[in-house]
């Protein structure tokens, strides 16, 4: 059975998230604690286009199509989306974090997860508002990849975002497998912050708590 780290690289935003990724979430168990609130994605390019990710019932779906009043974008460009998932990057992590098993947790489904919020931490997000814009700096390739985060519910500012947090590709991939300690990497200046610094510590409170 073919996982979501050996996709093809031809694969499609739309492809991706109206067939394969259903596919894969239906088998999540829910959290008991998850908000009927829905997350908003949008990958922006020629095959692109917004989906929401959150839970039915006991089930968690994904519905093509913008939504309104969603606490929580996420927002990506195509180029940089299949680079991540696909591309170089993807191949690379094997070698980065020291094992084909370490790379394939980081397309393990379960991650996704992490966007089922409870009622109150939907709450709590709401006292936020703003773009925090994450700059994925790989250094090897010469290349930069954009992930922006809204909180409140206002259109995506991709342009000028209200913080931004610059990480090394290899710290990334180590903190999304917890072999990167992101405060001694930011003490130690290899993570850097611009812009009004409450909101990514706000956002990282929420995200944190139970």
């Amino acid at each position: 059975m073919i996982t979501l780290f050996d996709l093809p690289d031809d694969t499609t935003p739309i492809q991706f998230f109206d067939t394969i990724l259903p596919s894969e979430l239906s088998r999540i168990p829910v959290p008991p604690h998850a908000s009927p609130q829905r997350c908003l994605v949008h990958v922006h390019g020629e095959n692109g286009g917004s989906w929401s990710i959150g839970v039915d019932g006991q089930t968690v779906t994904i519905r093509s199509g913008h939504i309104t009043g969603a606490v929580l974008h996420l927002s990506i460009t195509e180029d940089d989306w299949r680079e991540l998932m696909f591309g170089s990057v993807r191949d690379r992590a094997v070698d980065i974090l020291g094992g084909r098993a370490k790379a394939e947790a980081l397309y393990n489904p379960s991650i996704f997860g992490k966007l089922f919020l409870s009622q109150d931490q939907f709450s709590r997000l709401r006292q936020f508002a703003g773009d925090l814009q994450l700059e994925i700096d790989d250094r090897e390739e010469l290349n930069k990849y954009l992930l922006t985060i809204t909180i409140g519910g206002d259109k995506p500012n991709l342009t000028n975002p209200r913080a931004k947090l610059t990480i090394l590709l290899n710290d990334w991939l180590g903190s999304l497998t917890g072999q990167t300690n992101l405060q001694q990497a930011f003490m130690q200046g290899r993570i850097q912050l611009a812009g009004d610094m409450g909101l990514p510590m706000g956002l990282l409170s929420v995200f944190m708590s139970p």
